[in-house]
């Protein structure tokens, strides 16, 4: 039997998995609907790994349509994503923008990757989002974190995320006392932290969040993909670098 037929079989199989009879009983079976199932299930005894061919098919299949949906919902917030970006280096360059929450762990684990492709490929620009998703404590951290940026630029800003992702726990159980030891005014940042323009941040970030379909930290944006979760620096590297083409294809 040639691997098309056996793949569709294997289809077949795998929507009406539970229907079909666990053990084959030694009776007479009338009519082609039954004798089919017969040839499937006699097909996938003798080569399970079709089964597990079928899934890689449909999961690629999945993945392709979620990249083209991707694509769109890309293409229609580029210019709040890049725009910053492309006006001041330039469109086109390479751009990894990550969503955290201080009190994610992946988050944590991950910026092992980000600094891996950034020190690789000084190209990258970095942009953080603030999406506190894991209590007040992270919502805490998020104002402190911009009020940095408002403060003192965005290179302190990155300096923070930074520190505080490395920290952990323990940075987010002393926030004042960490940021002193970084030799930062926490008082002036609490007080910077009430500035509306970051209630603006937070709430566009959300919004943002909600239409890229990022629902935990952290997630990943470049200019040709999504990544929802933590990504190995080499996938991250690969994505960052890729351009968009006229007709919406990458390269």
């Amino acid at each position: 039997m040639c691997k098309t037929s056996l793949t569709k079989m294997a289809v077949l199989v795998i929507l009406a998995w539970s229907t079909l009879p666990i053990a084959v009983e030694a009776e007479t079976r009338v009519g082609p609907s039954e004798a089919f199932d017969e040839q499937v299930r006699d097909a996938l005894l003798r080569n399970p790994e079709i089964v597990l061919e079928v899934f890689a098919i449909l999961e690629r299949q999945n993945d392709e349509r979620q990249a083209q949906k991707d694509a769109a919902v890309l293409d229609a917030v580029s210019e709040m994503l890049f725009g910053d970006v492309d006006q001041e280096l330039g469109q086109g360059t390479p751009v990894m923008i990550e969503f955290v929450d201080y009190n994610c762990s992946y988050c944590r684990r991950a910026e092992e990757e980000v600094l891996a492709v950034l020190e690789a490929n000084e190209t990258v620009v970095l942009k953080v989002l603030q999406l506190p998703i894991l209590g007040d404590s992270s919502v805490e951290a998020a104002r402190l974190a911009y009020a940095a940026k408002l403060i003192y630029g965005e290179e302190k800003y990155l300096e923070i995320n930074r520190a505080l992702l490395e920290g952990g726990a323990l940075a987010m159980q002393n926030l004042d006392g960490f940021l002193a030891a970084m030799g930062f005014d926490p008082d002036a940042l609490r007080e910077a932290a009430d500035d509306p323009q970051i209630d603006d941040h937070l709430t566009t970030t959300r919004e943002l969040a909600r239409r890229l379909n990022i629902t935990g930290t952290p997630g990943f944006i470049t200019r040709t993909r999504i990544h929802r979760g933590f990504v190995a620096a080499d996938e991250l590297t690969e994505s960052a670098l890729k351009t968009a083409t006229a007709d919406g294809k990458n390269q």
